[in-house]
């Protein structure tokens, strides 16, 4: 039997990291190849570091299995490359980035499951036991934040925008020292240095100072899709249900402009302090093109009944006899008159058609979509309190 040769520690863990440096050139390689292998390409890759990742786990340099982990899930979803990801945080001491890990396996695996995939059953288990095992070591954060923020409002922990729905939900976290920032219009920058401690659950309250403003809350729960906002001829977000905007002293004009609607105005001087509730009643404009096509109808009816009356008098004149003069009537002349009653009859019930068709075109009009030309107001009512003025706004009428 021919004896097999062990390596040293460190020439092994030498040969690996050669074994690593060729494996990505020849990844890189192979995604400037020929395009009839870049379909097969990256899982194989994947697999490859895969393999690395697990001698280099077994080695103990967690470290670099995280980096070709990392690499492999990029190039290739897999559980068990997640799996294994998560055992080299835990090992790590990173235990919240470990849970997250495992978190996201046990997803994965379920998935597949549901896919028939049965061989990641176990892939599962063994990230609920992990995660059942980390539990109590965890550290937990949760980042809660008032109400009435305004729309550019963000949270940042650790340099990583958090995502609106994970406010005020607690979140696994690694042990040390974070990071909190938020900001937002007229708001001074909050931020927070917090350190966490194993198995600890921290809560911190984001409450930044204002500055100098006042608030408007617009409130459009039926605002169609598109709706734009202008701000002092600057586009702003519009929020689902009420906008809160922090604004300087002064004058300012609001204008909103909704697909299908008239647009609405308004305009006022604020004071530092104020509180400013609105309530505009988009209401349903008329497409220009129906009041001008009602328009030109009237105008044709008009015209048409102007024309036959004009008509009718012309033949009336030309066959009118002279004065003094007496002629029996004859079948030709009877016709005749016959035909200048006729037109004479029409314009009379045309011209009440086009006033009735002009005051339907007048309507539409007032209520046609003119853009930037056509605006509603809304009305306002004014109640005096002690923190300031505050105005309720209703729609326009």
């Amino acid at each position: 039997m021919q004896a097999r040769v062990r390596l040293p520690q460190g020439l092994r863990w030498v040969v690996l990291r050669v074994a690593i440096a060729a494996v990505v050139f020849l990844a890189w390689r192979g995604e400037a190849a020929a395009d009839a292998t870049l379909s097969t390409s990256p899982s194989e890759v994947a697999k490859a570091k895969y393999e690395l990742a697990a001698r280099a786990y077994q080695s103990r340099h967690f470290g670099d299995a995280v980096l070709l982990l990392e690499e492999s899930l990029r190039l290739h979803s897999s559980p068990n490359a997640r799996l294994l990801l998560g055992h080299c945080h835990r090992d790590l001491g990173r235990l919240g980035t470990a849970y997250k890990t495992y978190q996201a396996t046990e997803r994965e695996a379920a998935e597949r499951l549901r896919a028939g995939q049965r061989q990641y059953d176990e892939t599962r288990k063994d990230a609920i036991g992990n995660m059942a095992d980390l539990e109590p070591r965890v550290p937990y954060l949760t980042l809660a934040v008032p109400a009435g923020m305004p729309v550019d409002f963000a949270v940042l922990l650790d340099g990583i925008p958090l995502a609106q729905e994970l406010w005020g939900i607690k979140q696994p976290l690694d042990s040390g020292k974070h990071e909190i920032t938020a900001s937002g219009t007229k708001l001074r920058k909050f931020s927070q240095t917090i350190e966490l401690r194993p198995g600890k659950q921290t809560r911190v309250d984001i409450l930044p100072e204002r500055e100098a403003s006042a608030e408007v809350r617009l409130y459009l729960p039926d605002a169609p899709h598109g709706t734009l906002l202008l701000i002092d001829g600057q586009q702003s977000e519009v929020a689902r249900e009420t906008t809160f905007l922090y604004l300087n002293p002064g004058v300012h004009h609001l204008m909103i402009r909704a697909p299908g609607h008239r647009s609405v105005r308004w305009q006022r001087q604020l004071e530092n302090g104020e509180l400013v509730s609105l309530h505009p009643n988009l209401r349903r404009a008329t497409p220009r093109a129906a009041a001008l096509a009602l328009g030109g109808l009237t105008l044709a009816t008009l015209v048409t009944a102007i024309a036959l009356g004009a008509q009718a008098q012309l033949e009336d004149a030309a066959n009118r006899p002279a004065e003094g003069v007496v002629t029996e009537p004859s079948r030709e002349a009877l016709a005749v008159r016959d035909r200048i009653r006729i037109l004479a009859g029409v314009s009379t019930g045309f011209a009440p058609l086009a006033g009735a068709l002009g005051v339907a075109t007048l309507g539409l009009a007032l209520t046609a979509d003119w853009s930037s030309q056509r605006v509603d107001r809304p009305r306002t009512a004014a109640l005096t309190t002690f923190g300031g003025l505050r105005l309720m706004t209703w729609g326009g009428h």
